[in-house]
């Protein structure tokens, strides 16, 4: 189903997936995709609804083509409900000027993630990075392409809620020299291994988890944002592993005391 609306301020694209587990598990939610861009205020707004796409491993895909004045947009989403969230969204600005964008993959964890728990995630594909293109998908060639951050704004943000936990990526980075340059990001990735580093940060009964992309890019061009967030409760000792770590204090205390 697809409505096209007008709207105020900015142009964005918004897509939810209901994604139904069966009686057995519990509902993943709606899982949100917006896109924001910088262009004529009024302009139009893109609205798609789809299920996820239930994967043999237990997660779920979602896909789409969207488009707003400024931009055209092909994304998938793979989600679970350990929580984690995996996303590739390739951006081409087609209009005639550089443009700001901002692009949020949601989850919502209905149980909530309690502490101790574990993060991490990265920005660009291990092999080939944060590719940026001169022209790209549907855009034109002028022989160089920038892609950069907005201001003080980290081009990754893996957010709790509203609260980013961690930012990756600031800088502009340019590829020039003729038409179709183009240029790569290596991969940056924290609490690695996924996840490990620990988080001071409770997901909320009812809240989620997302990944927030803010970034500029040049006329015509093109970037492919991989993106990923996980949090995990952190692993409880087992009860033998506890006794163990016990008797040890206990002996260290025995140790100290037959020497004082």
């Amino acid at each position: 189903m697809f409505r096209i609306a007008r709207v105020g301020v900015i142009a964005r694209l918004a897509v939810a997936g209901a994604v139904l587990l069966g009686a057995a598990q519990a509902n993943a939610g709606p899982i949100t995709v917006s896109i924001s861009g910088s262009g004529t205020p009024g302009y139009d707004d893109y609205f798609l609804e789809q299920e996820g796409v239930e994967n043999p491993d237990g997660t779920f895909t979602l896909s789409g083509l969207g488009y707003g004045e400024t931009f055209s947009c092909d994304w998938s989403v793979t989600v679970n409900l350990d929580p984690w969230i995996t996303g590739t969204f390739t951006m081409t600005n087609i209009s005639g000027a550089t443009q700001n964008y901002a692009l949020t993959v949601g989850l919502p964890v209905p149980g909530g993630v309690p502490l101790p728990n574990l993060q991490g995630g990265y920005i660009g594909d291990a092999v080939n990075g944060t590719q940026y293109f001169d022209g790209g998908i549907g855009g034109f060639q002028d022989s160089s392409v920038t892609f950069a951050s907005v201001g003080a704004t980290p081009i990754y943000q893996a957010r709790i809620g509203a609260t980013t936990v961690q930012g990756l990526l600031l800088g502009t980075f340019t590829a020039s020299g003729g038409p179709g340059a183009f240029g790569d990001i290596s991969q940056l990735a924290w609490g690695t291994p996924i996840p490990s580093q620990p988080g001071s940060l409770a997901v909320p009964v009812g809240g989620n988890i997302n990944v927030r992309a803010t970034f500029s890019l040049t006329a015509g061009d093109s970037v492919v944002l991989p993106v990923h967030f996980r949090v995990d409760p952190a692993p409880v000792p087992e009860p033998g592993t506890l006794v163990l770590v016990g008797l040890g204090l206990a002996g260290l205390a025995g140790l100290r005391a037959r020497r004082s």
